[in-house]
């Protein structure tokens, strides 16, 4: 797999600033900000870099050494799991379910520290809706909107509950208000209401 020269060069960087920035206290939070970086990097290259997940799980560990409440240090392993369902599950169905449960429990643990977080919210709203639990995730992709109007994947996945559950109107509720929120994917957005 060609992996993008934008994405490698990225890596390297951050490697480097990390090298660089770790002995130094003066700039432990450019050290942090830089882990993180190359981390959500890494999790990008997760499908077909094995040394990737092991650096992932390393610098996750280092993010929670020095702050056991690492807000990203615990959505990034939530990140990092749901990464590694996706893998499984397209290799065989129901495969990857043991990294979905585990994703969600980080993924709580984060939503605890800071609750305010859009990306947290619209994660955990996709893990309770492939684990089949699609009232539960109904609040967390609404909270998802409510936090960004912008979040297109958050008013489609909520209007793909709603017509699952055949609630018509909340479905139809939901689309133009994504329409009206997303004007730039209304093109998208309509089509889904061809599909159903």
């Amino acid at each position: 797999m060609i992996k993008p020269p934008q994405l490698l060069q990225a890596v390297k960087e951050y490697r480097r600033a990390i090298e660089v920035l770790k002995g130094e206290p003066v700039h432990q939070q450019e050290y942090k900000r830089s882990l993180v970086q190359l981390t959500q990097l890494l999790i990008a290259l997760a499908y077909k870099d094995p040394d990737s997940q092991e650096d992932t799980k390393a610098n996750c560990r280092e993010l929670l050494r020095m702050d056991p409440n690492s807000f990203d240090g615990f959505r990034l392993l939530g990140d990092f799991n749901f990464k590694l369902f996706m893998m499984e599950s397209l290799r065989e169905p129901n495969a990857g379910d043991a990294y979905l449960s585990t994703a969600l429990e980080f993924y709580r643990k984060a939503d605890v520290i800071k609750p305010g977080d859009r990306g947290v919210s619209l994660q955990i709203g996709q893990v309770l809706n492939q684990q089949k639990h699609p009232v539960e995730a109904e609040p967390y992709f609404r909270k998802a909107i409510d936090l960004d109007r912008s979040s297109a994947g958050a008013y489609t996945r909520l209007y793909h509950i709603y017509v699952a559950e055949g609630k018509t109107s909340e479905a139809e509720q939901m689309l133009q208000e994504a329409i009206r929120n997303v004007p730039d994917q209304a093109a998208d957005l309509e089509k889904l209401r061809q599909r159903h």
